[in-house]
């Protein structure tokens, strides 16, 4: 199991790199107002992704090895078919929400200036969301490597021909392109699900039984976008679009550090669904990831405290001098990632491990914390209060994980819970 995570890693490290030159060449000749509408997409895409998935992939991922293991082929098919279908009638409910949001930020940020690139937005994150929910299912059946590496080669390669285009057409087509860059990951994920695909024999009443029956897995991972995603929100309403230039990057960098740590982290913990039951053989798992986790929490710890002790140096190289706040957005980002480390491994075993209900019940209690915390914005609109919130949610969701999962974590070995 190792060796397919350390090809994720070796996978995740090439896209890394070709995620900072994208970076490096676009964000730094872009002005921060311009470059402010790669935030826009990112937080329709965050949206649609968060609030489309009704929970059959969630289920899946806590499931589908186990059914694999006991010969249960048919559900694994079953399932894979509604989660596809389920994402369209979480469309539905969507796409008036995302209308009025583009619609309120094109008039008041950009003076009505990018109305068609707001609908190419809309059309880009419904097939991202697509795609993720066919990523889930492949990496619920055990196609960890296949689906990562599809999308690290999707999302940077032909991000890297949008640069491309960025210097030979300008930002609108580069933004064009990116909207519409997952078109080829849509196919591949396809042709790779095909087979398991049985829609003749699918009926409506059931996806809207199973939606109900996972209700506490889609409601928890809408209480966790307070969490992760409406600061995006907060920044692109409250402050002005070079500030929210700026921001993107800081999402962009947090975006990609995170990407990596889930990449080789929810490998080895959704590998552990096999073992559910067997207590020893969990236990001998936890070392060992306990043990890589450690490691890269130290590497992490060193590049930030090198980064905050000459951050100019930086920047300079990055050539980003004129985005505000870039250097305290980035010693931000270091910061988070320790903090996210440090329960990742807990906060994987509870949602794979714990009952779904369990995880509803931490998921309003991090709503609450993220909502408390947000609360600053009324008193001081500034994007300290807006990096301060980051660490602190992210801090207690690690306290409190750590927290659940040590106190039950034999009864959550033993016993398999639905």
């Amino acid at each position: 199991m190792f060796k397919k995570s350390f090809t994720i890693v070796i996978i995740q490290i090439i896209g890394a790199l070709l995620g900072f030159l994208t970076l490096y060449l676009v964000a730094s000749d872009m002005e921060p107002e311009v470059y402010s509408l790669v935030g826009v997409y990112n937080v329709v895409n965050s949206i649609m992704l968060t609030f489309s998935d009704l929970g059959i992939e969630t289920t899946m991922m806590r499931e589908a090895l186990y059914w694999i293991e006991n010969g249960e082929g048919q559900k694994v098919k079953e399932y894979t078919t509604e989660a596809l279908i389920s994402r369209f009638i979480g469309f539905a409910f969507l796409l008036p929400f995302i209308i009025g949001y583009l619609y309120y930020i094109n008039k008041t940020k950009y003076h009505n200036a990018y109305g068609w690139l707001m609908v190419i937005f809309i059309i880009g994150s419904i097939i991202t969301s697509l795609n993720d929910a066919m990523s889930l299912v492949v990496r619920s059946q055990g196609g960890y490597v296949f689906s990562q590496a599809a999308k690290t080669v999707n999302n940077y390669m032909f991000k890297f021909c949008g640069i491309i285009l960025y210097f030979l057409k300008g930002a609108n087509w580069y933004l064009v392109f990116c909207s519409f860059s997952s078109i080829p990951l849509l196919f591949i994920f396809f042709l790779k699900l095909r087979k398991k695909l049985i829609f003749s024999k699918i009926k409506i009443n059931k996806i809207f039984k199973k939606i109900y029956a996972a209700r506490y897995l889609w409601l928890k991972t809408n209480l966790d976008f307070f969490k992760t995603n409406v600061d995006g929100i907060l920044v692109s309403a409250l402050f002005p679009s070079s500030i929210m230039g700026s921001y993107t990057i800081f999402r962009s960098l947090d975006g990609m550090l995170r990407l990596f740590i889930d990449g080789f982290f929810d490998v080895l913990s959704q590998n552990l669904v096999r073992y559910k039951g067997n207590i020893e053989e969990l236990l001998r798992q936890e070392k060992i990831i306990k043990l890589a986790r450690n490691l890269i929490m130290v590497c992490l710890t060193i590049g930030t405290f090198t980064f905050t002790l000459m951050p100019e140096i930086f920047i300079n190289i990055l050539g980003m001098n004129n985005y505000p706040y870039i250097s305290q957005m980035i010693t931000c980002v270091g910061i988070v990632g320790i903090v996210y480390l440090t329960g990742k491994y807990e906060v994987n075993m509870l949602a794979l491990f714990a009952g779904s209900k369990i995880n509803f019940v931490m998921g309003i209690y991090i709503f609450g914390i993220s909502v408390i915390s947000y609360l600053g914005l009324f008193i001081s609109t500034s994007v300290y209060v807006v990096l301060c919130q980051k660490v602190i949610v992210y801090l207690f969701t690690s306290i409190i994980s750590i927290f659940v999962f040590n106190k039950n974590k034999i009864d959550y070995y033993s016993n398999i819970y639905r």
